[in-house]
This record gives C-alpha cells, sequence and structure tokens, in this order.
C-alpha cells in the first residue's frame, strides 16, 4: 500500500525532530530526495522497489550544501537548493547561463569544477575544525 501524502505529512507533525534520526533517500530515476525516520523509511517501501533508491550519506548532504552555497562565489548567483535533481546538461547550462563575468567564457564543466574544488577545500577545513 502506497503511502498517502497526508499520512506522510502527519508523520512530520508527530516527529520530534530532536529525537528521530532522518535518512535521506534519493530516487535514481526521478532524482528526487525524501527526508524519512525509521519507521517513515519502512512504510514508504511498501509497493516500491528499494533498489530504486539510494541513501544519501550525510558526507554528501554536507557537500550539497556547500556547493550550493559556494556556487555564489564562481555565479550571479547561488544555485538553486534542488540543483542536483537536475539532470547533467542542464545543470552545465545552468551554471555557464549564470557564470560569473570573469568567467563567462569558460565552459559550465570549467566553472563546476572550480565550485567543486572550494567546497572540497571548505569541508576539508570543516572537518580538521571539528
Amino acid at each position: 500500500m502506497l503511502v498517502s501524502e497526508k499520512e506522510f505529512n502527519n508523520f512530520w507533525k508527530e516527529i520530534d525532530e530532536g529525537k528521530e534520526t532522518m535518512r535521506q533517500l534519493q530516487n535514481k530515476e526521478t532524482l528526487e530526495f525524501h527526508d524519512l525516520t525509521d519507521e517513515m523509511f519502512v512504510r514508504f517501501f511498501d509497493n516500491r522497489d528499494p533498489a530504486m533508491f539510494r541513501e544519501v550519506s550525510e558526507h554528501e548532504q554536507e557537500y550539497n550544501k556547500l556547493f550550493i552555497r559556494l556556487s555564489g562565489h564562481f555565479l550571479c548567483d547561488h544555485l538553486p537548493d534542488d540543483f542536483f535533481t537536475y539532470e547533467d546538461e542542464d545543470q552545465m547550462q545552468l551554471i555557464e547561463d549564470s557564470a560569473w563575468e570573469p568567467l563567462e567564457y569558460h565552459s559550465g564543466s570549467q566553472v563546476y569544477n572550480l565550485i567543486d574544488s572550494l567546497t572540497y577545500c571548505v569541508q576539508c577545513i570543516v572537518k580538521e575544525g571539528k
């Protein structure tokens, strides 16, 4: 049995965020993200193929948030929060279209690599500081 949106939202109201461990899953086909508690996880997979989903690690979640935040150093504006749900071609096109003026003649992948390098450096600094 599929979980209705109403039932899914009721779970959110009942959960005390500080006490439940959330798991983030990504649909491999649609690239949608789903944040679920353990109980929601079990109900979520009723009549769904678990092979269609992958669990997003805490490290990857942190990387995605940092990447989006740091993108503003190379682009005219920060990337949207759902950037990692876009197709690769759409990601590169968005980066090319919003590249900061000194980088406007660089390809999307070159600018992506600059953002990626900065994100990696910041993650290393944060990790060392903990």
